[in-house]
């Protein structure tokens, strides 16, 4: 038989192939290898059923089943040393998951379950060995899961403090919107102080454009003036008002502090929103 590799050609005598494959197989040395790795194969209890699929690519496909959602490695341990059906391979891999499983039960673990120094994994088989980690594939090391852990809870904590911003930001802009709604539901604005005549709380005014300050974009009343007030997380400071927008003049003008869903004037009328002071005319008075 010959075989072309290239521009080369290679003989084979198929016959003499198989007479030497059958004498290495018969050989006393094969047979002692043999034997030894029968003798190996027969003490492993805890066979895996994930073929050269591997763990990596086993927990691929577990998260692809769950839309993205993450699993853990006991989960993904489980999964690779079940059948098809689901069922654990043998009695002692049974008895395993059971302990597993009331591992991931157990209230003691809800703060580190997802540290591989005390997860279900660990429990059942004690601290992993240097340079590798069950469950996670090849080549994963236990401080690179350490790392990539801290990273994660790290941003977890990251996004519920920015759950918690956010609802506190909500909880104070409904308060104030409720310090803004009379008994009737409808928008109501406060009245000047008794004995102040500086404060201009509740007085008419108009709204100049503040950009180039050439002519009038809207009208409403004054309804805070004190420079302490916070919109989203700033005082208006010493140089503000804050106005009740109630006609919009100049429908698509820019508002002074744009917010979350405000930019234009139309878009801020029933709305109390910061406005410059040297653009705020109030008639009948002398000062802006």
């Amino acid at each position: 038989m010959k075989l072309c590799l290239g521009k080369s050609r290679v003989d084979f005598d198929l016959g003499k192939l198989w007479k030497e494959f059958k004498k290495q197989r018969r050989s006393r040395n094969f047979r002692e290898q043999s034997n030894k790795a029968k003798e190996i194969r027969a003490k492993q209890t805890i066979q895996h059923t994930t073929s050269r699929k591997g763990y990596a690519r086993l927990e691929y496909e577990m998260v692809e089943e769950k839309d993205g959602a993450s699993v853990s490695r006991a989960e993904v341990w489980i999964r690779g040393h079940s059948d098809k059906n689901g069922k654990p391979h043998n009695a002692k891999i049974a008895e395993i998951v059971d302990k597993i499983n009331a591992c991931n039960q157990s209230q003691c673990l809800e703060s580190t379950a997802q540290s591989i120094n005390n997860d279900p994994i660990s429990q059942v088989f004690g601290t992993e060995h240097q340079g590798r980690v069950r469950g996670l594939g090849f080549g994963v090391t236990p401080t690179g899961v350490g790392a990539t852990t801290q990273n994660n809870t790290i941003i977890k904590e990251l996004m519920g403090l920015r759950e918690k911003y956010e609802d506190l930001s909500s909880y104070v802009y409904n308060q104030y919107k409720q310090g803004q709604q009379g008994g009737d539901g409808h928008t109501y604005t406060c009245q000047p102080q008794n004995g102040n005549s500086s404060n201009k709380c509740g007085m008419k005014c108009k709204l100049i454009d503040w950009v180039v300050g050439t002519h009038i974009v809207g009208e409403g009343e004054i309804a805070i003036d004190d420079p302490l007030h916070v919109v989203e997380g700033a005082p208006i400071g010493v140089g503000s008002y804050m106005v009740w927008v109630q006609t919009a003049i100049d429908h698509n003008a820019l508002i002074w502090r744009t917010q979350a869903n405000m930019r234009t004037i139309e878009q801020a009328l029933g709305e109390s929103i910061p406005w410059p002071k040297q653009h705020v005319f109030i008639p009948n008075t002398l000062g802006k």
